[in-house]
């Protein structure tokens, strides 16, 4: 089967590509947004003012991925 994108499934360059993803990924984000990952997780935590000043700020972030 023709692949046009990506890495396939159990290819030996897929944690490789997954690990380029998961890097430029924890890269985006900064100041108040902070990103983790580990293994297959990813998470972000944000700090802020008031809760509707950090929702924004998620929400933001969430569009951007």
């Amino acid at each position: 089967r023709f692949i046009k994108r990506g890495v396939a499934q159990g290819s030996v360059l897929s944690p490789l590509a997954f690990l380029v993803v998961m890097d430029s990924l924890l890269n985006l984000f900064g100041g108040e947004t902070k990103a983790k990952a580990f293994c297959d997780d990813f998470r972000l935590s944000v700090t802020g003012r008031t809760l509707s000043h950090m929702q924004k700020r998620l929400q933001k972030h969430l569009v951007v991925c």
